[in-house]
């Protein structure tokens, strides 16, 4: 069988919710990539305040905890922040506070996670002071693409520099001729105009899908270059089916004998005793759950049925 991302439709589409947010938080404070993980957080941090049509506009913060989130605690992701200097081996003379940025929220305490831009460490301080209108990564753009600079035109009364004069040569040797620069004036300079030679290309965050995928069947989803041995290990694993209820372990003996044992074991434990069912009381369903093990090799360790 071959597996494709469009065979989990509800987790795929919010790993793209999730995605979406964080792209957002990284294109709004200009972060670099490297900051993808805390802007992934940060964007489930969020969504799970927001309300949703899907939970008649709860949040699922709301449906889990039964009361509303407080949000007064949110700030701008990516903006400039100043925590408590605690260095033990800071002097009098030096600065009370560190800069940092802001990248995200903690799950394990009431604090914020903020990144020292000196230091480039990340740490956990509840004692910040937000600037959320100031972006320190907004002027060093890291993905930007090299911005071609105008030649600049001279103006027509552009006085000449003076010149030294030529120092005077020996009868002995040859002089060589002292050419004045030539001052370009407006009138004959002339930049021509040229195209741009770059290759176009699609956009970086489209490298995260998979475009044009036609669903195909299983046969051209196994490579041609695999080696006899690799087919063969595909189609053994392949041929290893899991029973999915009690009537498909019952044609097979092997699952047959693996049910027997664990009932076995279940009465010599004593698990339960037999006993009248209590007018107006109902019984309590229970399933089979039925699990291989598997040796690296990808043979059968043994059967487990529980």
């Amino acid at each position: 069988m071959c597996l494709h991302p469009t065979t989990n439709g509800i987790v795929e589409r919010k790993h793209k919710h999730i995605l979406e947010i964080a792209r957002a938080l990284l294109f709004q404070s200009h972060l670099p990539k490297r900051f993808w993980g805390e802007a992934v957080l940060t964007a489930t941090y969020l969504i799970n305040r927001l309300p949703s049509s899907i939970l008649d506009w709860k949040s699922p913060f709301e449906m889990l905890y039964n009361k509303p989130p407080n949000i007064a605690h949110l700030r701008v992701f990516g903006c400039l922040c100043y925590t408590t200097n605690i260095l033990p081996s800071k002097t009098k003379f030096d600065s009370r506070a560190s800069k940092c940025i802001f990248l995200g929220y903690s799950q394990s305490q009431k604090a914020y996670k903020v990144y020292n831009l000196d230091s480039n460490t990340l740490f956990m301080s509840r004692d910040v002071v937000f600037h959320e209108h100031t972006f320190p990564f907004q002027a060093v753009s890291i993905d930007s693409d090299p911005v071609s600079i105008p030649l600049p035109i001279v103006d027509s009364d552009v006085h000449t520099p003076s010149q030294d004069p030529p120092i005077p040569f020996s009868n002995s040797l040859h002089p060589f001729p002292v050419t004045q620069p030539a001052v370009p004036t407006s009138s004959d300079t002339h930049i021509p105009l040229r195209r741009s030679q770059r290759t176009t290309s699609k956009p970086s965050w489209l490298n995260d899908y998979e475009c044009n995928c036609i669903s195909s069947n299983a046969d051209s989803c196994i490579p041609s270059s695999y080696s006899t041995a690799h087919l063969s290990f595909v189609a053994h694993l392949s041929s290893l089916q899991e029973p999915k209820d009690y009537l498909q372990a019952s044609k097979d003996s092997n699952w047959v004998a693996t049910m027997n044992k664990e009932l076995e074991a279940l009465k010599a434990n004593d698990t339960w005793i037999l006993t009248s069912l209590p007018p107006g009381k109902q019984t309590i369903g229970s399933c089979w759950v039925f699990k291989l093990k598997l040796n690296p090799d990808g043979s059968v360790e043994r059967y487990k049925a529980a």
